[in-house]
């Protein structure tokens, strides 16, 4: 079974350039998307649209953006380190290059590493081996 990666992101463009960058790895990793906090969530917790873990399983990794409306990627990186069960998921917070400063917080509330967007190919592919190893 494919490791699964879930992706936070609310830019449309991004997240159809990663299901792009996704489909080099078909086999090795299944991309499930989510565009916001409130949605990450009701992943997460399995609720919702997302109950049927068979369907849509727990993610081995978190690809999470910083920058969203309402809940931002900090909120959303906290949330997920205050939960017991997700503790050994890894996360990756996105971030533009001119956000780079926000990626010292990002560390700070628990992030395993970061990802400037777009993320080349290859930069991505050698960022979920390590996170999957």
């Amino acid at each position: 079974m494919p490791n699964v990666i879930l992706l936070v992101d609310d830019d449309p463009d991004v997240t159809d350039g990663m299901r792009e960058q996704f489909e080099t790895f078909a086999g090795l990793y299944q991309l499930e998307v989510v565009h916001s906090a409130k949605g990450a969530k009701e992943y997460l917790q399995g609720r919702g649209k997302y109950k049927d873990r068979a369907v849509y399983p727990m993610p081995t990794i978190v690809l999470l953006d910083l920058n969203m409306p309402r809940v931002d990627g900090f909120a959303m990186l906290e949330w997920i380190r205050k939960q017991e069960e997700l503790r050994e998921v890894a996360v990756a917070v996105l971030t533009e290059p001119t956000e780079l400063r926000e990626v010292a917080r990002a560390y700070q509330l628990g992030a395993n590493t970061f990802l400037i967007k777009p993320a080349p190919i290859e930069e991505l592919r050698d960022l979920l081996q390590a996170l999957a190893a």
